[in-house]
Parts: C-alpha cells; structure tokens; sequence
C-alpha cells in the first residue's frame, strides 16, 4: 500500500511538472482563461440571484491569479537556472585537466563509457554519461538517467597513487560545510559525511553514529551492528566492514575510518535495499582489492532536475563500475559533492541548491 501510494504520488508530481514545461506564454494564457472562465461562472451565478459578487471572493479571485502567476514564473526560472547548470556541467567536463597520467608516468585511460552505457541502459532505459579524467588517480563521471529524470555524480579513485592522501575532519566540533573543508584542505575530490539527527547546529548524532578515526587518532569508537565503516590504512589500502560487524579496536588498518548508514552491496552482491525510493544519496564504496574507491552523489527531491534514486539501484550503477563493498552515508539534503576543478560543490543538494552543514567530510587531495 505504501509503495504504491508512492509510486501514485511520484507519478502524479512528473505529471504536474511535464505540464509546468510547456512555454511560458502558454501556462499564462491557460490560467488567464482559467481565470476568466472560473469568473465568468461566479459572475453568472451572482446575477442570477441579482446580487454583485462580494469583494472577498474577488480578492479571492485575484489572489489566486497573482500566486498562480508567480508559481510559474518561479518553476520557469528554476528550469533555466537548471539549463545553465547543465550547461556548466558539460563545460566542466570538457577543460583540461592537471595531469592524466599514472604515478609511473604511463597513459591512464577512463571507463569504457560505450560499454558502461549499455549496460546501464539495460537496467534504466535511456541513459546518458559524460567523463573525464579529473587527476591522474581520479575519473569524474555525470551519470544522466533520463526516465525518472535522475542526475549522479561519481568519483573513481585509484588508491595505488604514492601522491594520494586520504583527508577526513580531524575534530569533532560544530558542524561546517563540505566545501570549507574541501577548500581548507586542497581536496580534488571530498563528499559529506555525517550531519547526525537533523539539520540543526548541536542536534546530536543519535542512531546515526559509528566509528571516526583520523590518521591513527580516534575521534570516535562508537561502532555497534547496524553502523558499516569503511578504513584505510596508510598506504590508502582500503577494507570494509559491514554493518553486522562491531568493531572497536584500533588497529594499522584502521588507519583513517569514516562510517556509514547502511550496506548496500556486500561480496559483489547488491542487497536490493530500498528499491525504487527516489532520494538524494551519498554513497562511498570498494572494489575487490580495495585499491579502488567509489565515491557516488546522486541529486533528488527536484523533479524538473533530478528525482533521487533508490538503494537498489545505486547499487546496480556502483556494480556495473566495478564495486565490490559498499555503504551508503547521510543523505537527502546533506548529500553533497565537491569538485576542485569545479571551484566547489558539483552536484546540486535538495535545499535549493544550498549545502547542509555537517560533523565530518571526506575527502581525496594529492601532495605535489
């Protein structure tokens, strides 16, 4: 029942915003007739009882007109502000980047894009991805599922990279904002992490708390079965541990550890977790070897632009990358993701556009 109302209320919203893309001067001149017609049937009604309408129901009546008005005029601004956010994309992803090379100054290619696309389009219908190398150890990819509208972001990392160096918040303090520590911290790459309870400054982590190390300093032990952390040691060699697992110690392999909320893949296998729940999402991931890390936001809530996505199948689109483990962190309008060649945050959070503030970050930059 629950599903299928929300599935209903999904299917109800796409239609409403289908009809909000028609030109502007054809929504105004459909509610202008509207008007009219709706007017013209109370003018009616009124003189047949020889009575004037009241001037409530025609403040009434103009009001409803003014906010209607205005109501489209803002979901048509927004559509061009998302055109030019597009359009930015695309500029981003054709600059030249720093360095595409390997660490042993060997040619380093992206994804087989083709063969990626097809193998999604089989999951997702019609899809569209965009790449580049943004470093030598980093692939930036735009995933574009067309149907429902849906915009991902994806960071593949190569962790084998003597340069590399694994940055996360190194106090608990106030939450601050994945951009600052981006920008403090000369990040390539970094994503949110945590924001805790809800939105509020001091709101506390809750349920929503787990384990916290930075470069052998705990910050937080606070693991418990239903938390996955994910760690590296420092080499960057990266292992994951599932939620069912509590795990307190300190150890070389936990060198720097950053928790999640949920498994989503385990052994290569998707869990099907959440199928079909559109939501923004952060998810942080491994391949096999963990020499790889997989760093994927997906924009939601915003159906002229990007309607979210489910567990299921944000897993699938981390699989068919070459994922082996992998958690998905804080989301809906926390989830964020920022790009140093883009001069800050690439994705497009839910709060209109605006980053929510959190405990801690995570992040990639390299040591020149």
């Amino acid at each position: 029942m629950g599903n299928s109302f929300n599935n209903a209320l999904d299917n109800a919203i796409t239609v409403c915003w289908r009809l909000l893309e028609l030109p502007l001067f054809v929504l105004l001149s459909v509610l202008m007739l509207f008007f009219l017609a709706l007017w013209l049937i109370i003018r009616k009604r009124y003189e047949k009882k020889n009575k004037s309408p009241k001037s409530a129901i025609v403040i009434l009546l103009i009001a409803f007109f003014v906010l209607s008005a205005a109501l489209i005029a803002d979901v048509k601004i927004v559509s061009a502000l998302n055109e030019v956010r597009e359009l930015r994309s695309q500029m981003l992803l054709k600059q030249t980047t720093v360095n595409t090379t390997t660490s042993e100054g060997e040619a380093r290619t992206a994804y087989n894009i083709d063969s990626l696309t097809n193998v999604l389009s089989g999951k997702f219908g019609a899809v569209e991805i965009v790449s580049k190398p943004e470093r030598e150890a980093v692939d930036f990819m735009i995933l574009k599922i067309k149907e429902p509208l849906t915009h991902a972001y994806i960071s593949v990392v190569d962790l084998t990279n003597k340069n590399l160096e694994v940055v996360i918040t190194p106090v608990l303090t106030e939450k601050w904002l994945t951009s600052a520590f981006a920008k403090q911290n000369n990040c390539v790459v970094a994503v949110n992490g945590e924001a805790g309870m809800n939105p509020r400054q001091g709101c506390g982590f809750g349920e929503w708390i787990g384990n916290w190390i930075v470069k052998g300093k705990t910050i937080l032990l606070m693991d418990n079965d239903k938390r996955p952390f994910l760690s590296f040691d420092k080499n960057n060699h990266a292992k994951y541990f599932r939620e069912e697992l509590v795990d307190k110690t300190l150890a070389d392999e936990k060198y720097n550890t950053i928790w999640g909320r949920f498994d989503i893949i385990l052994k290569g296998e998707n869990l099907e977790r959440e199928p079909g729940w559109q939501q923004p999402r952060t998810i942080m991931g491994i391949d096999r070897s963990g020499s790889k890390l997989f760093l994927m936001v997906v924009d939601g809530r915003q159906p002229a632009y990007s309607m979210g996505i489910g567990l299921k199948e944000a897993a699938d689109i981390l699989l068919a990358l070459g994922c082996y483990e992998a958690m998905s962190c804080d989301q809906g309008g926390s989830a964020c993701m920022y790009l140093k060649s883009a001069g800050g945050i690439v994705s497009r959070p839910s709060d209109d556009g605006r980053e929510r503030f959190t405990y801690n970050h995570f992040g990639i930059k390299f040591n020149e």
